[in-house]
């Protein structure tokens, strides 16, 4: 139909709708009605009736609705030929190979027009366009990138951020940074709601990096043609676990800066800095902020975790006591750390003539694969592998001439080899749980690399399993391995929340446990803590020479399903720590409080032990923090769901160390 012909046969057979019809209120009605009637597919019945109501609504038409039905049976015929997907048009043909100008699906651009840094502020002016992709959670789609830059200073703006003598500070939400996509590197950008799908199933399955980019690969990449970019050629579509690292870095830390009001800044100005280290400062950052504030859900509380009763009152009016019980326990998982013996710290404090340390070095590594930190690899470094040797290693070998030692160093590396040894220790992540091999294979060739890591993280692991209630975790021949920390603690509410998590150096030691527990809870301690060995950490509060005022409140039981295999001749364990002791603790349905929630949240925290084998210190924090957190707002939103919670929410202290819930 010829538009004339259109516009004469709309004038007679409906003159008003003629003379009142704006093209704006004509077009837009068109192209939504077009694409509603072909999702129907002829599906609905009186489709007037049924849609013009919605396109009015959603159009915020001033017709009215006889106007609307007159408009719809007037276009109705035009709606096969009119109906368009401009995205997949774009997407197939914007960059064919004819086109002089090539057309991006999307046109990516700062949100600021004039600098920020300038003393009089400039208006930016265009400096270049390139092409890449942006990753969604429908695919892989073309993107224009343009650069501004202000002519007054050395200041550029992309489209997530701006950058000045290379130090990047990322756009907040009052400057107006596009809430939907941001920037990971040159060519690529994400959209936000991809990188929380990614990140969630990292947290509910333990998915590495590795299985998140060849998942979203073999979905959007491997099966379909995409178009290459003219302006950056050699640039693929494919996502790297290297961009899927830095995208979910990035979106978390964009988070986090949201939250605390602030703004993100990443310094690159240090060309010698891994890429893998890029964002570890901005990750300390946050881990500071949570040593320092505590974690988001430390103050959780529900009515699966706090038991509210009726206190006895002599004034004859009513009141109201409660009960908190939290688990603590330990799994093994970690990273490296410097692997400095307490013998090897003793004798270079009494060379420098300092008290010797009370545990392990603390100190991060420079690099993952370093077996001591910078301080302790120039003193220590020229030392024999085999440990406790004192004596230096020959030059270009890694042990001493003792015949003993380099056989067992001949030994320890023979297992790399091995494909049994292998399959073992991929099998072996911490405390027995299950095992992503693939966080050790590269991500396009699926070519296994580290295996010297590995191997030196099964032999920590094994060493770890002799450090259980305080031990030393002290070798029972040569080792050559590395030294791992020696278990994550956890604090759960007894509804499964984890409270706080903190990494052990050294041993699961009473003493640290004692110290966690205080430094999580430094305005009140809760009324009842489970824990598989409470006989040893409450003999090590009340005679162990430290102050035990602040647990003068709260009782320390060993769990119900671990009690049963604490001796009967232990009087000690008996008399103080068994459960039974304490009819608070009960109802009139058994145990009142679900002490084995710390198992379960062993389980899960214990399935990312083997993506934490070769991650750095901060970016094992950083992630199982972000985890712990991310699970926490998941596991509560199904708490909320259950009919016998009456209560959910925080537990706030306003100048005093009495309870409002707060729902």
């Amino acid at each position: 139909m010829l538009l004339h012909e259109f516009v004469t046969a709309l004038n007679q057979n409906y003159p008003l709708l003629h003379s009142t019809l704006e093209v704006h209120d004509f077009t837009r009605f068109v192209a939504l009605a077009a694409e509603v009637a072909n999702r129907a597919k002829g599906l609905l019945s009186n489709e007037a009736q049924i849609i013009t109501p919605f396109l009015r609504k959603a159009l915020h038409l001033s017709l009215s609705k006889e106007m609307c039905y007159n408009l719809w049976h007037a276009t109705y015929p035009l709606f096969t030929a009119t109906h368009i997907q401009p995205g997949l048009l774009i997407q197939r043909h914007g960059y064919q190979p004819d086109l002089s100008v090539k057309i991006p699906e999307y046109y990516l651009v700062s949100p600021v027009k004039h600098c920020l840094t300038c003393p009089k502020p400039h208006k930016l002016h265009l400096r270049s366009r390139i092409d890449g992709y942006l990753y969604d959670v429908d695919g892989v789609h073309t993107i224009g990138i343009v650069t501004l830059k202000c002519p007054g200073c050395p200041t550029y703006y992309r489209p997530s951020y701006y950058s000045k003598n290379r130090v990047r500070t990322y756009y907040s939400s009052n400057l107006g940074r596009n809430q939907e996509t941001y920037q990971v590197s040159c060519h690529f950008f994400m959209t936000h709601r991809l990188a929380e799908l990614l990140r969630e199933g990292t947290m509910l399955a333990h998915i590495s990096n590795f299985n998140l980019a060849n998942l979203f690969n073999r979905c959007y990449v491997d099966r379909l043609s995409l178009p290459s970019l003219d302006g950056a050629p050699t640039i693929q579509p494919d996502l790297s676990d290297i961009t899927c690292r830095d995208a979910l870095d990035i979106h978390c830390l964009l988070l986090k800066s949201d939250t605390a009001g602030t703004c993100l800044r990443v310094d690159v100005s240090d060309d010698s800095l891994p890429s893998e280290k890029r964002y570890h400062q901005a990750m300390q950052d946050v881990l500071e902020w949570i040593a320092l504030e505590g974690s988001k859900h430390r103050n959780h509380a529900c009515s699966a975790c706090v038991r509210v009763l009726p206190l006895p009152s002599e004034d004859g009016k009513p009141k109201l006591g409660y009960i908190r019980a939290v688990v603590t326990d330990g799994l093994t998982i970690g990273h490296w750390r410097c692997t400095a013996t307490q013998e090897q710290l003793r004798d270079l404090a009494c060379e420098d003539g300092l008290p010797p340390p009370k545990g392990p070095c603390t100190s991060p590594l420079e690099r993952v694969s370093d077996r001591f930190c910078p301080l302790h690899h120039q003193r220590l470094g020229k030392r024999c592998v085999a440990q406790p040797c004192k004596s230096d290693a020959l030059d270009g070998q890694a042990t001493c001439a003792l015949q003993e030692h380099t056989e067992a160093y001949s030994k320890f590396k023979a297992h790399i080899t091995s494909n049994f040894a292998l399959t073992s220790m991929l099998n072996r992540p911490g405390s027995n749980r299950p095992s992503d091999p693939t966080v050790h294979q590269d991500w396009n060739t699926a070519e296994l690399v580290g295996l010297d890591n590995i191997q030196q993280g099964d032999e920590m692991d094994r060493l770890h399993e002799q450090g259980r209630e305080g031990a030393d975790a002290t070798p029972s021949r040569i080792s050559l391995s590395r030294a791992r920390t020696h278990n994550d603690q956890l604090i759960v509410a007894t509804c499964g929340v984890i409270l706080a998590r903190e990494t052990f150096y050294h041993s699961e030691g009473v003493s640290a446990v004692r110290d966690f527990l205080l430094r999580t809870f430094p305005r009140k301690l809760p009324q009842v803590c489970f824990y598989d060995n409470a006989c040893k950490l409450v003999d090590h509060i009340y005679h162990g020479g430290s102050d035990s005022t602040r647990f003068l409140d709260t009782v320390i039981p060993v769990d119900p399903f671990h009690f049963h295999s604490h001796k009967e001749s232990d009087e000690f364990c008996q008399y103080y720590t068994d459960p039974k002791l304490f009819p608070e603790l009960r109802d009139a349905h058994g145990w009142y409080f679900n002490s084995s929630a710390g198992e379960c949240s062993n389980v899960w925290y214990g399935g990312f032990a083997s993506m934490a084998r070769n991650m750095h210190r901060i970016r094992f924090n950083f992630m199982m923090e972000d985890m712990t957190e991310r699970r926490n707002d998941w596991l509560i939103k199904r708490l909320s769901k259950r009919a016998d919670l009456t209560f959910i929410g925080d537990i706030l202290f306003k100048g005093s160390t009495l309870p409002l819930f707060t729902s």
